[in-house]
């Protein structure tokens, strides 16, 4: 771009004295002055405030609310212990939906699979093969296979149902660690607690200290 440097002048003039102007107000330093900056920028000062309170909620929520379940309902605590986090909007997207993997025997899974206790527990994984024929061929080698599971239903189904232990590896019966033998005081406070799902046997057994009133002993499941 060319000018004609004829055109160009001074805004002062060559005797003209230019000084400095003193500050009118008061000197602050660094830290100051991003404060003030800070303060003005109204979205940054609420989100900070927002920001605090949240600390707040983390640093003495705990305390306020101390966490008693395991030592007041030990049952309830065990069922929650492994649950995944279910949020109602957020699971919509694939997340906090409530969902996990679980690797179990294969007939276990057919089992719950097919149960009136077990609908809809087994969200994927499970092949169509084993759904029909737990001891299809192509599975022979196989004793446990990975499935996501709705973990909450899942919790509800082995805590108060069927263990996950409940059937061998091998592909046998069912484990003898599942069954108990009760007397009848144990039986009453299982019963109580709603423990016991089935009653396998009852045996009853000779009191030598009186006749009539003879011992029963219960297997149970």
């Amino acid at each position: 771009m060319n000018i004609d440097k004829s055109k160009l002048v001074l805004v002062h003039n060559a005797n003209d004295l230019i000084k400095d102007l003193p500050l009118e107000t008061k000197e602050i330093g660094y830290y100051r002055d991003s404060w003030n900056r800070f303060k003005k920028n109204k979205a940054s000062f609420v989100a900070f405030i927002i920001i605090c309170i949240i600390m707040v909620f983390i640093v003495f929520g705990p305390l306020l609310k101390p966490y008693k379940l395991p030592d007041e309902d030990p049952n309830a605590a065990r069922r929650f212990r492994y649950l995944e986090p279910k949020i109602p909007f957020l699971e919509k997207f694939g997340i906090f939906d409530g969902k996990r993997e679980v690797t179990a025997g294969k007939r276990f899974l057919h089992h719950m699979y097919h149960s009136e206790f077990g609908k809809g527990i087994i969200l994927s994984g499970f092949p169509e093969e084993l759904i029909n024929n737990v001891d299809h061929p192509a599975y022979a080698g196989i004793t446990e296979i990975t499935v996501v599971v709705d973990s909450y239903k899942f919790a509800n189904y082995v805590e108060s149902y069927m263990p996950i232990t409940y059937f061998s590896s091998d592909g046998g019966g069912s484990l003898d660690s599942v069954l108990e033998q009760l007397d009848q005081k144990q039986f009453e406070e299982y019963l109580a607690k709603n423990y016991i799902i089935d009653v396998y046997s009852i045996t009853e057994l000779p009191n030598p200290e009186d006749p009539s009133a003879p011992f029963y002993q219960y297997k149970v499941r």
